[in-house]
């Protein structure tokens, strides 16, 4: 776990007919629901609009591990995030299905593992998701509504996962300086006509290099102890020669422990981001008619297992993820300690926007936990972790209730018991063989209906798409730092 001292009645849902603003002063929205109100006291019951189809607020923070969080147990002061999880449910043991942004994408918006989509190739790997298949967003434009993405991460469009998005533009007139870094969804829902919605926020942050606007200034540090100055931590990231995965392992246990305080203070920035949309969302009177989602798709490493950032191996600190959502309908103040992963999502938002889509998806749909259905109840299914690229390739995992399997192709495993040992430092691969072999025969049966789903996407696509897109993404992971 990732530890460092800690740094610090609902509304009914607006309709597009009434301007923002009138004469007398009030919001149009106020002065409408106020006379709508006077008239229905009257007994002319008649005249409540009919309810309105909910909105879909899908929030995603890149490289936000889940002990972090507060409401996680973590020391990060996160009191908007975790104010979502008192109006609605945490899911306690949430993974990604892959350790860096293009597999874990993939899944999260498919609902499938990510090698089905994943074209290998000697300099790296990229993913692609056919045309062919019906994503939820496709399915909420097809209905009619206004399906939009603010920020984001340039790698998850290259991946074709956001079909049937569309970016906003940028904000046209002067926000509220506290909506920076969200400017545009915020005057989004400031502005909002009444149309249903299903809105992206993909935010890069808390993603190396760890510089939050004004961390250093605020940022308790003893310099005499540092071997630089300051900004040099905050300027380490993925590329040469400012890898941090490079110089981390030089660095004393003060300069590691400024580390991890940097990108504590890079959570809190997300919080506040998040808050910032919250609030634009209550302004606009929309929160109750709203789902609202709030997940990462994938952590940091810190050293725990000797690697720093991420996508070089499966180990919790990489894997487990925060997963809230609340809305309509949605139990309050519940946490869920079934395993769950992120390629569950979409099947999930599926079913709470019941709308058809997917295709034969291998994730399974938690509305009914959400809904406030026992745990012991629903559904249970292992959950598949892959990513072929660098450190990771031949190495894949499997979860399945409180354990988890990591095998490589040569043969060796490691199991853990993720409720005895959270921080994975006993294997018991030797102590449970009966585990391991009932693990890798699921193990083994994922493997092959994954290389039947890569099969049948790709032959959908012209092989010069394939090397087109490969190298389009392979451009941006240079960019990134990710590859050389």
């Amino acid at each position: 776990m990732i530890t460092a001292p800690a740094s610090a009645p609902a509304a009914q849902p607006s309709h597009g007919w009434v301007s923002d603003e009138s004469p007398a002063g009030l919001p149009g929205r106020t002065r409408f629901r106020r006379l709508l109100a006077a008239i229905c006291a009257l007994g002319l019951s008649h005249c409540q609009p009919a309810p309105s189809p909910p909105n879909l607020l899908l929030f995603v923070t890149d490289t936000l591990r889940a002990d972090a969080l507060s409401c996680y147990g973590g020391p990060a002061h996160t009191p908007n995030i975790c104010s979502l999880a008192e109006r609605g449910v945490l899911f306690e043991a949430a993974h990604a299905n892959g350790p860096w942004t293009p597999p874990s994408a993939v899944s999260i918006f498919t609902g499938n593992y990510p090698t089905a989509y994943a074209n290998l190739g000697e300099s790296g790997e990229s993913y692609w998701v056919s045309d062919e298949e019906v994503l939820l967003a496709e399915a909420l434009r097809a209905r009619g509504y206004d399906v939009r993405f603010g920020s984001g991460s340039p790698i998850v469009a290259k991946t074709n996962a956001l079909q049937g998005f569309e970016r906003l533009p940028e904000p046209t007139r002067a926000v509220d300086a506290s909506f920076a870094g969200v400017a545009g969804s915020a005057q989004y829902l400031r502005d909002h006509d009444g149309t249903a919605f299903f809105l992206l926020e993909w935010v890069m942050d808390p993603h190396a290099p760890y510089e939050a606007p004004g961390v250093v200034d605020r940022l308790d540090v003893d310099r005499s102890r540092l071997r630089q100055p300051l900004d040099f931590y905050t300027r380490l990231g993925h590329r040469l020669p400012m890898s941090l995965r490079d110089h981390a392992p030089r660095m004393s246990d003060y300069e590691l422990e400024v580390l991890r305080r940097l990108y504590l203070a890079e959570v809190e920035r997300v919080d506040e981001k998040f808050g910032d949309l919250m609030r634009a969302l209550d302004a606009a009177e929309l929160r109750p008619s709203t789902y609202v989602v709030f997940t990462s798709d994938h952590g940091e490493g810190f050293g725990e297992h000797g690697a720093f950032l991420h996508g070089v191996s499966f180990y919790d600190e990489l894997s487990r993820v925060p997963l809230i959502v609340a809305g309509p309908g949605i139990a309050r103040g519940k946490r869920v300690h079934k395993s769950v992963s992120l390629v569950d999502l979409m099947p999930t938002l599926r079913d709470l926007m019941a709308v058809e889509c997917l295709n034969d998806p291998q994730g399974r749909s938690l509305a009914p936990l959400l809904r406030g259905g026992p745990e012991d109840e629903a559904p249970s299914h292992a959950h598949y972790l892959s990513s072929p690229s660098g450190l990771t390739r031949g190495v894949d995992a499997l979860i399945d209730g409180n354990h988890k399997l990591i095998a490589k192709l040569d043969g060796s495993t490691e199991l853990y018991d993720l409720a005895e040992d959270p921080g994975e430092r006993r294997n018991l691969a030797a102590e449970r063989p009966d585990v391991v072999l009932r693990m890798r025969a699921v193990l083994d049966r994922i493997r092959r209906g994954k290389d039947e789903r890569r099969r049948r996407n790709f032959a959908l696509q012209t092989e010069k798409d394939r090397l087109d897109v490969h190298e389009q993404v392979l451009e941006e992971l240079r960019e990134l730092g990710y590859v050389e």
